[in-house]
């Protein structure tokens, strides 16, 4: 839904109606009366993708804006229209506010003034202020007048072009010293700007204001309501893109894309091999929407794919503000894909020392190969003093090492040390690529011998 409400301002009774909850399908009405004090209620949602505070509205940055009409304060009959965004993170307020200006002017100024207390009282050490005269300036109101804080608290950046100011503010929610707004979702600040058109010498300000005979009317104290939106709870699955369910990769490793729902903040991500047989990634980590697997590099590390199997991934989300642990009852439900890694056989394994009929000690000694396949780290290696390699007590006419070791893992790579050898026996060896899960054995490199002496 997008709505561009028009403010309506009349002596007995204000009524708002628009859509400020961005993005989450909800739209919201407002209603107060016009008396000192009080003004309309601006409800706000949570983000965990910040807009970029550069003076430019940018395209799905901030959704749809609230639209305003703004009446001169000197007089009433003098109008701008203005657009205002508002939104907020886990650390800091957001307000986006476009207004028509005719033309740029030494002078021009915009002030965002919060009221954290509800005194709807500009007095000193209860508000905070960010104003704009050509250049960010961080106040408080102290007795008559602005007084400059000893801290900046916030950014702002302003823009002109096409008959508009643009202007982007971003505001600690907690600064932890006088001037601190205290805000956290849930929270409702007193909230009210004033923009000076140095041209006509004229103000406006929201919500609407205006002098009576002279003096300042009662609307003067006027504020808005600004309301943290504790975000919903999530009830969906986030929507699984890329890779397509029974993606059979080439590699090992892969990119995994999905859409959130509206308002998360937390995504769980499980990568998980068939029958648990393996490594595997579970992470808990701020909203994102993608997330690279690597592939496996002997010796530089990435040891969590292996060959050939399938694998599982999936993903959920929560709206939960603070860290979501695996058991929180808040986390919405899982979305879940699989696919297959890339087939690695022994074809490329080169059987590298001892050389093929070597003669060595017997003391233990270290056997070494290469493997074309750098992505492959995780090996089965048979020692036996028969060709068979035969394991079966029945038949077997030898012993048979049988290991398994990590390639990255061993020094020197790609190596296994034997135990110490026996003077006169011939040893044959060959390694292959370990398989697990649903995956199907593959067929062994060559075969070498050497004999220990």
């Amino acid at each position: 839904m997008k709505m561009h409400p028009v403010l309506s301002f009349r002596r007995s009774t204000i009524v708002l109606a628009g859509a400020l909850m961005v993005g989450m399908g909800l739209s919201w009405w407002a209603t107060g009366s016009a008396q000192a004090g009080t003004g309309p209620t601006l409800t706000t949602r949570y983000t965990s993708t910040p807009p970029t505070i550069d003076g430019t509205i940018g395209a799905g940055e901030w959704g749809p804006p609230l639209a305003i009409t703004l009446n001169g304060f000197n007089d009433p009959t003098k109008t701008r229209s203005a657009e205002l965004y508002v939104l907020y993170s886990a650390t800091d307020l957001y307000v986006g506010l476009v207004f028509s200006e005719p033309s740029s002017a030494s002078g021009d100024m915009v002030e965002l003034d919060f009221d954290r207390n509800h005194d709807h009282n500009a007095t000193a050490g209860s508000e905070d202020a960010l104003r704009y005269e050509g250049g960010p300036v961080d106040l408080f109101w102290a007795g008559n007048d602005w007084a400059r804080d000893t801290v900046q608290h916030g950014t702002v950046v302003r823009t002109f072009g096409g008959g508009k100011y643009t202007y982007e503010f971003r505001k600690p929610l907690n600064s932890g010293d006088a001037q601190d707004m205290a805000a956290s979702p849930g929270t409702t600040l007193g909230f009210r700007f004033y923009t000076y058109d140095a041209d006509i010498s004229e103000g406006f300000r929201y919500p609407a204001s205006s002098r009576a005979g002279g003096e300042v009317a009662v609307e003067w104290g006027k504020w808005a309501d600004l309301s943290l939106a504790i975000p919903p709870r999530i009830t969906t699955a986030p929507a699984l893109a890329t890779p397509a369910g029974g993606t059979q990769l080439a590699g090992m490793g892969t990119a995994l894309s999905w859409t959130n729902p509206e308002g998360t903040t937390q995504n769980q991500i499980q990568v998980l091999p068939a029958k648990l047989d393996g490594p595997a990634i579970n992470l808990i980590r701020n909203a994102e929407t993608s997330f690279t697997i690597p592939a496996p590099a002997v010796g530089q590390g990435n040891y969590i794919m292996l060959p050939g199997m399938t694998y599982t991934w999936r993903v959920r989300a929560t709206s939960k503000l603070t860290f979501a642990p695996e058991n929180d009852p808040e986390w919405g439900p899982w979305a879940e894909r699989t696919f297959r890694t890339g087939l690695r056989g022994s074809s490329r394994i080169t059987l590298v020392s001892p050389a093929d009929g070597a003669t060595v000690g017997t003391g233990s000694q270290v056997l070494q190969w290469d493997n074309e396949d750098h992505d492959v780290f995780y090996y089965e290696i048979q020692v036996s003093g028969d060709t068979r390699f035969d394991p079966e007590p029945a038949t077997a006419t030898s012993f048979v090492w049988w290991n398994l070791t990590h390639g990255g893992q061993s020094d020197p790579l790609n190596s296994w040390r034997t135990p110490p050898l026996e003077a006169g026996q011939t040893y044959f060896w060959r390694v292959r690529p370990r398989v697990q899960g649903d995956g199907a054995p593959v067929d062994w490199s060559s075969v070498r011998s050497f004999k220990a002496q």
